[in-house]
């Protein structure tokens, strides 16, 4: 008789974890909180060896039309003229498209969406989810893999808390069509970058919405880290035209439009031209507040974690799906084996937690310059353009 795993969060994590268990002969069952249009979510997702270890091992699609293949990384002053470059083999996937192609490897009937899971019930015995609705399910071991404010890690382990990094990311899509053909002819096959003190700008080609490397149907995704003091500026970032105040984050049609504006303007005062340019043009950029997080343990009963829910690492290291991809790996393998349930979480829990805490320290170590007022201490330099454009996004 198979044994059940109920797995929280249906987004990547969940979905790599879910399906590579259902292949290993487990009784799958992921709930995702969203009802709905979990497809959409997401930009530009830096892809390494181990992510596409994780598909095949979960039975997904892998091949070159997963994402944008780019030959290096360029980073240019502030005039726009290029400084230093870097030949760096590497493919830039919209997160779309890795989502329905593990989506497509998980069993359809073990995918609910809709499922908010909002307590938990860890024995040694076994697991129970409790749902917003009141109803409740168990199995032999569960899985938090609902990201950065998990509520897993919460009912089990509530003194890890994310804590804010002092600064944001904005971000944005914008249709290649709507930039001229020598600019996508100069940018698309680089991962472009410009560093300054308190900011960082990169810009990078990945699919079009529907999927096209084609030229002229592609897309331009831009990441620009800003610092943004957690008492005088964040709150109101974080406050919609609805007059809320969201915790974490805004939904983007509701981010204010004057901090839209204001972050137009400053993109013609502070970035290289041909940066400022596809900002300007952006109709709805986002913005990303930027957290870390380093746990203690990941491993409980019956019960573990991983993806974002075990450790939050800054985007810098460009290594959340990558990681996400080692902590599943890590606990299939643990699952085969280990029989006993509770030791295979604690070997799972041996292997990862070191790797977890070492990324979260990196990603901190390439955007501490970045943090402005928050920084304790001496002022951290400013990672030379050399640096930056070597050791980012590389896991």
């Amino acid at each position: 008789m198979s044994r059940t795993v109920l797995i929280a969060g249906g987004s990547l994590c969940g979905l790599m974890i879910g399906a590579i268990l259902a292949r290993d002969g487990w009784n799958v069952r992921v709930y995702e909180r969203v009802p709905g249009g979990i497809e959409s979510r997401g930009a530009g997702i830096a892809t390494h060896p181990k992510l596409f270890e994780a598909f095949r091992r979960a039975g997904a699609k892998v091949d070159d039309s997963m994402g944008m293949p780019l030959v290096g990384r360029t980073a240019f002053n502030r005039t726009g003229e290029e400084i230093c470059h870097y030949a760096f083999h590497q493919m830039l996937s919209p997160w779309s498209i890795l989502y329905r192609r593990l989506r497509d490897a998980l069993p359809a009937d073990c995918y609910r969406l809709g499922s908010d899971v909002v307590d938990v019930t860890d024995s040694e015995d076994g697991v129970t989810f409790h749902f917003q609705d009141g109803s409740e399910v168990s199995g032999d071991i569960a899985i938090g893999a609902d990201g950065i404010w998990s509520r897993v890690r919460e009912k089990l382990n509530p003194a890890a808390v994310p804590g804010y990094s002092g600064y944001v990311a904005w971000r944005g899509l914008i249709d290649e069509s709507k930039l001229e053909a020598d600019f996508a002819e100069r940018y698309a096959p680089l991962h472009s970058f410009y560093v300054e003190r308190n900011e960082q700008f990169i810009l990078y080609a990945i699919n079009g919405s529907d999927d096209s490397l084609e030229v002229g149907r592609r897309r331009f995704g831009f990441l620009w880290y800003r610092a943004a003091d957690e008492e005088k500026e964040l709150p109101d970032l974080l406050t919609g035209t609805d007059g809320v105040r969201n915790p974490h984050s805004v939904p983007p049609p509701n981010i204010q439009p004057r901090h839209i504006a204001r972050i137009k303007g400053l993109a013609e005062e502070l970035l290289p031209p041909q940066f400022a340019e596809v900002v300007r043009r952006t109709a709805q950029p986002f913005l990303q507040p930027i957290f870390d997080l380093v746990s203690d343990r990941v491993a409980f009963r019956s019960t573990v974690l991983l993806g974002d829910a075990a450790f939050v690492a800054r985007p810098h290291v460009g290594a959340g799906v990558m990681k996400a991809a080692c902590d599943a790996l890590a606990l299939a393998d643990a699952l085969q084996k280990t029989p006993a349930v509770q030791s295979a979480l604690r070997v799972y829990q041996d292997a990862r937690i070191k790797d977890g805490a070492a990324l979260v320290e990196r990603a901190r170590y390439l955007g501490g310059y970045l943090e402005g007022n928050k920084r304790r201490g001496p002022e951290a330099a400013v990672l030379s353009a050399e640096e930056v454009i070597r050791e980012s996004g590389r896991g």
